[in-house]
């Protein structure tokens, strides 16, 4: 029940990804510092990328799925490690 990202596949582009799913065209790609989350069991190594996009409607082509801002995202069930990625996007 938790809000998070969306994901994908180490090494994959992301380009025709947000295209076919999310209706969004890249413009920029920026690789923001690898994130380190400890669970009790494993530890998590994320990759956050911040992708610059333009959309042209809002409207999710998959369901379940919904666009927020990042005010918006913080204060939603959020997931610690998404929690800590929008703070780092904020502090930039």
């Amino acid at each position: 029940g938790l809000w998070s990202f969306p994901e994908v596949e180490a090494g994959a582009d992301v380009t025709p990804i947000a295209l076919s799913r999310y209706g969004a065209t890249v413009h920029h790609i920026e690789v923001l510092p690898t994130l380190s989350h400890v669970f009790t069991h494993f530890k998590l190594s994320i990759q956050p990328q911040l992708i610059h996009v333009h959309i042209k409607n809002t409207h999710i082509r998959e369901a379940g799925q919904v666009w927020l801002s990042i005010d918006d995202a913080m204060g939603a069930a959020i997931p610690t490690a998404v929690r800590k990625i929008l703070q780092s996007v904020l502090k930039q």
